[in-house]
């Protein structure tokens, strides 16, 4: 076979070879023989006979005769190879029109290879463990009558984890996992990292082996067994220098000594949800520190046996979960068990906005190419006498259309081969502003996907630029080459009129898109958050089961690490919670019974505990009331609600002295807090409750610093501070305030800044398109409005004439295309806030800017009507 392929290969190049050296000499011997066959043929020879005639007499048979044989072989490569070198030959005279066709086209391609590079890595590119097609992810459905709405959640115990595993028949392996974070060291220099919890069946169900070592055996999973830990490769890189010999010893962990059974391998990556890429250590699920320590809270992954289906296993599932009778404890009072596909769950919400992405880069490569087009369909006037001699001379209609096929090809290739680095730039910038905002998209590479997607945006383009042109200009053949007119007709005035009208409707999309997406960006930025948005440091520490064993000793420590930091020269105000807004916020749930509402049964209710300088140090106004103070905290029979849940639960009476039953305990509520945005900046605030810490203590302490000056600067006092309390505690988890709300809008501002780009691209290349044209129509019309101004018109009534004339077309697009924007807004519904899809102001707006642009790119060529010279019109004729 490699045989056949070389001899192939050697063949096309003496065939290349033979053509290049022989093809002036061959045409003009071709040209000879041609004659003298006709001679020959009219004496009355046969075909045959006079070709053979005629080659004698010439007497060069050997080159007729080979390119002859060779041109019966291969006529259309031959064609092909001719109609190329004329291509480079014609574009070479044009060298300002090449240069702006390959920016043109290099920026449009480059932009559909980025964003098809990116939706093939997230979106075609299968998950890299074996058979990922069957991995898939197994949650609960909260169904409970006192959720609000049906809300997907994780397991709450792994009894039942282990009671699937058992009794399930459609799944080969089921495991669970969980994220966490732990300090390692002690003493001197602590620190958290970031961790995960897994069954013993986690790696072996995603084929992953380990570099050294091995994995956890059942036996490791059961609590009480022995304390083992298994390093990430970049983790032991960094923290050991890639020491081989920290196998089998023990570091310390949480104060407790764990022993080293694995290191895994630099390659692995999980692609799992709630896990991120820099994970350090893995631990059994057994080991989680804490009030969680007996009934984790773990995602579910399992891979489906060959031929079954989702269906299938997701009812089998349901059937089993319905005879479960083990610890339902930190489960559901009744859900639902769904299976959904790993790759699906991992990456299909990003699904519409890629496709976003890809529609408006396809708008814009179309419009480059309407552009391009229009300039070909403007030299139909100067090349319709060459052409049609062409034709005359006996070329084919479709000779002459391939001929200009492969001239836009020639046109067409410089930009695609500069697009790649284009595309290679876009992709960079984006890794380097926003590396967060896609997954994977620090993975892309050059795959055969890509190659093939450029060659057809390189086919597409070729074809778009260069058929309608050449389809139009030979479907009439010119018989009388001498009365071809030079002028510009009505039908290329149309055709012109209404590729302008589709490329201002596809740049009312695209404008009309970015300017929603920005105006929610905008909208969310402004949002206010409910609290200070600046001055405040946040940070986290989380006390090991080993030093801090009961909720008494996380409460004290809470009050003491609060006062130290309170104590700070700078410091305004110090404050503790267990749920930092917008950052770890996960509140607590918890049943209250609320008598003197009109909801009688148990509510399920987010409760945030906190201590006393919890609002001072958020800036946090009061409706009504006072906020927790000392007493509160000792007392521990006081809490404040906020306004959501005093409209909810108690509409317009006030809330304060009203009485909450958690369990058999009552608490009085004493005060109303304003709301404010907790889980994300874009939702709106829900019932909450705010108690004291002391009630509800954590092991994991958020901890908030209000300060006039540079919060970050506090960061060595805190940790000062922390180690004169115990030296084995790490802080984690440092930021400031407004870096967290930049985290919550840096998702809006990645979307407005992609379409916003897009969208300057679209509008300046529409304009383009429309000077290029009107500037063009003008000097072909010199002659017309030059005899006109000598039979008496006013300059200023052609300038009339001319701008309303160009504007009908971008008048047109604008109305054709505001359909088109309306339908792309409600695809984007689910990315905007504070903006309707069918906001009449976005669009309203967009469609003026378009206009004014259009005008103006109509008015500058127009003005060249004021200068004509009837005079020199005239003597011209």
């Amino acid at each position: 076979m490699i045989a056949r392929i070389r001899s192939l290969l050697v063949r096309l190049g003496n065939l290349f070879r033979r053509t290049a050296q022989n093809q002036d000499l061959n045409e003009e011997l071709q040209s000879h023989l041609d004659m003298q066959m006709d001679e020959f043929m009219q004496q009355g020879m046969s075909q045959q006979e006079a070709y053979r005639k005629a080659r004698l007499k010439l007497g060069h048979p050997a080159p007729i005769k080979e390119a002859c044989r060779d041109q019966q072989r291969f006529p259309l490569f031959d064609s092909l190879l001719q109609d190329f070198r004329f291509s480079l030959r014609f574009w070479k005279q044009r060298p300002l029109l090449v240069l702006a066709a390959t920016v043109t086209l290099a920026l449009a391609i480059g932009m559909n290879v980025a964003i098809f590079s990116t939706i093939d890595s997230i979106l075609l590119t299968s998950i890299p463990y074996p058979d990922s097609e069957r991995l898939v992810l197994i949650s609960l459905l909260d169904e409970s009558p006192r959720n609000e709405s049906v809300t997907r959640s994780r397991l709450g115990n792994t009894e039942l984890l282990e009671f699937w595993q058992q009794e399930n028949k459609t799944m080969s392996g089921m495991a669970g996992y969980s994220a966490w974070m732990t300090t390692v060291g002690s003493g001197g220099d602590p620190e958290r990292i970031y961790t995960a919890l897994t069954t013993p069946d986690f790696f072996p169900l995603l084929g992953i082996q380990p570099l050294m070592g091995r994995f956890f055996s059942p036996e490791e999973s059961r609590p009480g067994s022995n304390q083992v830990v298994i390093l990430g490769h970049h983790y032991w890189q960094g923290r050991f220098g890639g020491d081989p010999d920290i196998l089998h010893q023990k570091i310390t962990l949480e104060g407790k000594p764990y022993q080293v059974v694995g290191i895994m391998p630099a390659d692995f990556k999980p692609y799992v949800p709630g896990l991120g890429r820099n994970i350090g250590l893995f631990f059994p699920i057994t080991e989680i520190s804490g009030s969680l320590a007996k009934s984790p809270i773990i995602n579910v992954i399992g891979k489906l046996r060959e031929g079954t289906s989702l269906p299938q296993a997701q009812d089998e599932l349901r059937a089993l979960s319905g005879n479960y009778t083990g610890n339902r404890e930190r489960l559901p009072e009744k859900f639902d068990v769904r299976v959904f596909p790993l790759h699906e769950e991992l990456y299909g919400s990003y699904r519409p906005l890629l496709m976003i992405f890809l529609g408006c880069s396809s708008c814009i490569l179309l419009i480059g190419c309407i552009n391009l087009m229009n300039v070909i369909l403007a030299q139909l006037t100067g090349r319709t006498k060459e052409l049609a001699m062409r034709a005359a001379l006996g070329a084919k209609r479709i000779r002459l259309i391939q001929q200009m096929l492969m001239e836009c090809f020639v046109l067409v290739l410089p930009g695609a081969l500069l697009g790649i680095l284009v595309a290679a730039g876009l992709v960079h910038l984006m890794v380097t502003l926003y590396p967060l905002q896609l997954p994977r998209i620090d993975e892309l590479k050059w795959s055969g996907n890509n190659f093939w997607f450029l060659t057809g945006c390189v086919l597409f383009s070729s074809i778009m630029i260069g058929l309608f042109p050449a389809w139009k200009l030979t479907r009439d053949h010119v018989a009388d080459v001498h009365h071809i007119s030079q002028s510009p007709t009505r039908s290329q005035n149309r055709t012109g009129a209404f590729f302008l009208a589709v490329q201002t409707a596809l740049a009312l999309v695209i404008l009309s898109s970015a300017t929603l997406l920005i105006r929610s960006f905008q909208e969310l930025r402004m949002t206010d958050p409910g609290y200070r948005k600046e001055g405040i440091l946040t940070s986290q520490v989380s006390l090991p089961e080993k030093s801090y064993p009961t909720p008494e000793s996380h409460a004290m420590f809470a009050d003491q690490i609060q006062k130290r930091l309170a104590s700070i020269p700078g410091v305004h105000s110090a404050a503790i919670t267990n749920s930092m807004p917008l950052v770890f916020n996960l509140l607590l749930s918890v049943d209250v019974q609320i008598p003197d509402s009109p909801y009688k049964e148990k509510q399920r209710i987010g409760t945030r505990a906190v201590s006393k300088d919890f609002n001072h140090t958020f800036g946090m106004p009061l409706i009504s009331g006072r906020f927790l103070n000392e007493q509160d905290e000792k007392s521990l029979e006081s809490v404040v609600v906020n306004q959501q849940f005093a409209r909810k639960y108690f509409g317009d009476a006030s809330p304060l002295g009203k009485q909450l039953l958690f369990g058999e305990k009552s608490k009085t509520i004493v005060g109303v807090l304003r709301d404010i945005r907790n889980m994300k900046l874009q939702w709106e605030a829900k019932p909450e409750i705010y108690i004291p810490f002391a009630a509800y203590p954590s092991s994991m302490i958020d901890i908030a610093i209000y300060t006039d000056g540079n919060p970050a600067s506090l960061t060595p006092a805190v940790r000062a501070e922390l180690r004169q309390i115990d030296s084995s505690l790490a802080l984690s988890q440092i930021s400031t305030i407004d870096r967290n709300l930049n985290d919550q809008v840096m998702q809006w501002s990645f979307r407005a800044w992609i379409l916003g780009l897009f969208a300057m691209l679209a509008i300046a290349l529409a304009a383009i398109g429309i000077y290029g044209v009107t500037a063009y129509m003008v000097r072909l019309r010199n002659k017309e409005f030059g005899i006109r101004m000598a039979l008496g018109a006013q300059p200023k009534t052609l300038l009339n004439q001319v701008l309303r004339y160009g504007m009908l077309a971008p008048m047109a697009g604008v109305i054709a295309g505001i359909p088109l924007a309306l339908f792309t807004g409600k695809w984007l519904e689910s990315m905007l806030y504070g903006i309707e899809p069918f906001d009449p102001v976005t669009y309203t707006s967009v469609s003026v800017i378009l206009l004014a642009i259009a005008l103006l790119g109509i008015l500058i060529p127009s003005f060249r009507v004021t200068r004509i010279n009837p005079a020199e019109t005239l003597r011209a004729e």
